[in-house]
């Protein structure tokens, strides 16, 4: 998760999103915190379309989506005036319930 972070900080987005690929290859499944991570770090660098395949790949992956991460998906997509794009998430995370 600090790695993660580290490299999302750095925007070194790439580069965290192989560490999360490693992980998993590994047995090594990322919590719903490391996730939240890489969603800020590309929602902080305007690359909020990614956050969609992100999402999906998480998704696949069984994990939970919790209030921190809505967040940053909400406020991600609101902030470049995505919004249709912000509510077919929202009915991905619902119907995923």
């Amino acid at each position: 998760c600090q790695l993660i972070f580290g490299l999302c900080k750095a925007r070194r987005l790439e580069d965290a999103t192989k560490v999360l690929d490693e992980m998993q290859a590994n047995g090594c499944n990322p919590d719903i915190k490391t996730w939240t991570i890489l969603f800020k770090g590309h929602c902080s660098t305007n690359e909020v379309d990614k956050t969609l395949i992100i999402f999906a790949n998480m998704i696949e992956k069984g994990c939970e989506v919790d209030a921190d991460l809505l967040d940053v998906l909400v406020n991600g997509f609101l902030s470049q005036n995505k919004a249709i794009e912000e509510h077919q998430v929202l009915v991905k995370m619902i119907e995923t319930r």
